[in-house]
């Protein structure tokens, strides 16, 4: 995984994700912690996108937070990043490519998580947040601009 292509508020929410997997005692750094700290910050694109469809981000991350207590704890293990997290990194990628952007951000990390059907996906789903609505909530923010600098989110102020 190549860091340098995330922005820098993706790489902040991967190196959050992974505090969270490790504040809960989780060995593995699941898409669900990566969707908590994606969701939770208030200075990033997706969290604006959610409150533009009337939701309101931190009750999605609360549930998500439900969700993640519920995962199984290890004491004095090295973390890793888990089989489902590596496919929604993967997927952020393509997901940038789609939107022929040269930085990976926090819309196609999210993008990425309902791509892949997993326990985030599914919590993110049942607060009402589908990939059409989140999509349109994100176009009517970001418009056509494009991300060339590891730093958009200044750009959009």
């Amino acid at each position: 995984m190549d860091r340098e292509k995330f922005t820098l508020k993706a790489n902040e929410a991967i190196e959050q994700s992974v505090r969270l997997a490790g504040d809960h005692g989780n060995q593995e750094v699941h898409p669900l912690h990566l969707a908590q700290s994606i969701v939770q910050d208030k200075e990033n694109v997706v969290h604006a996108s959610i409150k533009k469809i009337g939701i309101d981000p931190l009750a999605v991350a609360s549930d998500i937070e439900q969700a993640v207590k519920k995962l199984p704890k290890v004491q004095g293990a090295d973390q890793y990043i888990s089989k489902d997290l590596k496919k929604v990194l993967d997927k952020a990628r393509d997901v940038a490519q789609q939107f022929k952007d040269e930085y990976i951000s926090t819309e196609h990390l999210f993008l990425a998580i309902l791509d892949i059907k997993n326990g985030a996906a599914a919590i993110i789903q049942s607060s009402g947040i589908s990939r059409e609505r989140f999509l349109e909530a994100l176009m009517q923010i970001r418009g056509s601009q494009t991300i060339t600098d590891p730093n958009p989110e200044d750009k959009m102020q």
